[in-house]
């Protein structure tokens, strides 16, 4: 998977997601290695939003429930980040910064991923219920100005 292959210490994932009506569990997308989770999002899970990066070893994850209003019946844009030198690894929701936790040093075993899916698991369990769009890979930890550039809610101002 050449994508993920030079992921090692930084990750942003970044899409645009509409959900009309309410899931019971939606897998977003994922990474692996074999059966071990490098990356893996649930927007949303059971009325939480999961966020996992890391290696055969285990995983970091941080999640925080979410309410109907927040992902309902619109479109809305989420960024995914993880900073494994730092330790932060956070969610943004339409370009704010929405959860986010610290301490999360895991590297990311990006060079391992063997098997990579958006909207389904491997097993073609849990599928989304909703549109995906402009889904983006990142090999480092964006900025909140980019992620708001991102959402349209800010313009870069670029020297070129």
């Amino acid at each position: 998977m050449q994508a993920w292959a030079s992921i090692s210490e930084q990750v942003t994932v970044a899409f645009w997601q509409f959900v009309e009506t309410v899931p019971p569990n939606n897998f977003t997308f994922g990474a692996f290695n074999g059966g071990a989770r490098v990356a893996s999002a649930h927007v949303p899970w059971g009325g939480q939003v999961y966020w996992d990066t890391g290696d055969a070893g285990g995983y970091d994850r941080i999640n925080r429930s979410i309410q109907e209003q927040e992902y309902l019946g619109d479109w809305h844009h989420w960024a995914l980040v993880k900073d494994s030198q730092t330790g932060q690894q956070a969610i943004y929701l339409d370009g704010s910064l929405w959860h986010s936790a610290e301490g999360n040093t895991r590297l990311i075993e990006g060079a391992a991923v063997t098997g990579f899916t958006i909207g389904t698991q491997p097993s073609l369990a849990d599928s989304f219920v909703g549109t995906l769009d402009d889904f983006r890979l990142y090999s480092r930890a964006l900025s909140q100005a980019e992620i708001m550039a991102l959402a349209g809610r800010q313009t870069i101002h670029k020297p070129f």
